[in-house]
């Protein structure tokens, strides 16, 4: 019983841990989206893209609106056309095998994508903490490796597809809302994004940020400072104005209720105006058809007695 009770615990942790783990792509995808909403450099953003009908997937995908755009961010100078990104969670690993499977991805992705030239694409590879095997493994086969910016490592070598390594816990303010997916968020961090959650006007960029801050806390909420700013309302950041929202919606969605059964009415109204003329038609018909076989017999009794004048004038000429 008591090893019952045990295993059940572990199965409920390992299912929260889990479920925990789906929400950093979504995160992820918002917080990079987040980054670049302002940028010089203006893009499409593709979550989740799917090479085939097989559980092939690109986790997010940035193109270029302009081909010859240049980026003002670190992450996005070494953009081409076309810019896939694979992102590990943290305690996921990204090792050579991670790599080869981005490799794949990437030429399947032009494979498919027949517009898609080879030399249009680079590919990111994003992760909380450093991940030195995989630098180890570049170095050693000639890769050049070089860091214009904290937590950004540039990887080229002739003839391969430009990369790049983003360690998001060596990253500058400046990439915040990449910094703060992790466990290991600081108070001053978690007081920073705050601050710049606060700027943001757009009910877009708004609900972006709720779906990072969301996660955050979550990820963070062991932490006595986590509490205290959970209890000061971080959590709840534009909750005021989504719970506006929502009832906006609400309203809205009343409104469209009665406007559909407003509708119904009326298509009930038609359909009986439809019925009735289809009855006075019908009605119409049949009276056409009956005047009709009158007519007709009109004439047949005018033909007869055409006939019998005839036959009378002959009787009368003997």
């Amino acid at each position: 019983m008591e090893n019952h009770k045990q295993n059940k615990g572990k199965n409920e942790q390992n299912d929260k841990k889990e479920e925990l783990y789906k929400q950093f792509h979504p995160a992820f995808c918002d917080a990079m989206t987040q980054i670049f909403e302002h940028d010089t450099c203006k893009y499409e953003y593709e979550r989740e893209y799917n090479l085939n009908s097989m559980p092939n997937r690109i986790d997010f995908l940035v193109i270029k609106k302009r081909k010859n755009a240049v980026s003002e961010k670190g992450i996005g100078k070494i953009f081409r056309k076309y810019n896939i990104f694979e992102y590990k969670s943290p305690g996921q690993s990204l090792g050579v095998r991670e790599y080869h499977t981005a490799m794949a991805y990437a030429n399947l992705y032009a494979g498919y994508m027949k517009k898609v030239q080879f030399e249009e694409l680079t590919v990111s590879f994003v992760r909380e903490g450093k991940p030195g095997k995989l630098l180890a493994y570049f170095r050693e086969h000639d890769f050049t490796i070089t860091m214009p910016e904290n937590g950004i490592y540039y990887v080229k070598r002739h003839g391969h597809i430009d990369m790049q390594v983003i360690v998001t816990r060596e990253l500058g303010d400046e990439y915040i809302w990449l910094k703060a997916l992790s466990n290991r968020l600081k108070k001053e961090d978690a007081i920073k994004l705050t601050a710049e959650a606060e700027k943001e006007q757009e009910p877009l960029g708004k609900m972006r940020i709720k779906t990072i801050l969301d996660l955050v806390s979550e990820l963070n909420q062991h932490k006595t400072w986590m509490k205290e700013m959970n209890t000061m309302g971080i959590r709840d950041l534009f909750k005021e104005e989504f719970e506006e929202k929502d009832q906006q919606i609400a309203e809205q969605d009343q409104q469209i209720a009665e406007q559909k059964e407003q509708i119904q009415n009326l298509n009930r109204q038609l359909r009986n105006k439809d019925e009735q003329l289809q009855s006075q038609n019908e009605q119409l018909q049949s009276q056409n058809e009956q005047l009709q076989s009158e007519k007709e017999e009109v004439n047949r009794l005018r033909k007869e007695i055409e006939e019998l004048k005839k036959q009378i004038g002959k009787i009368a000429v003997i």
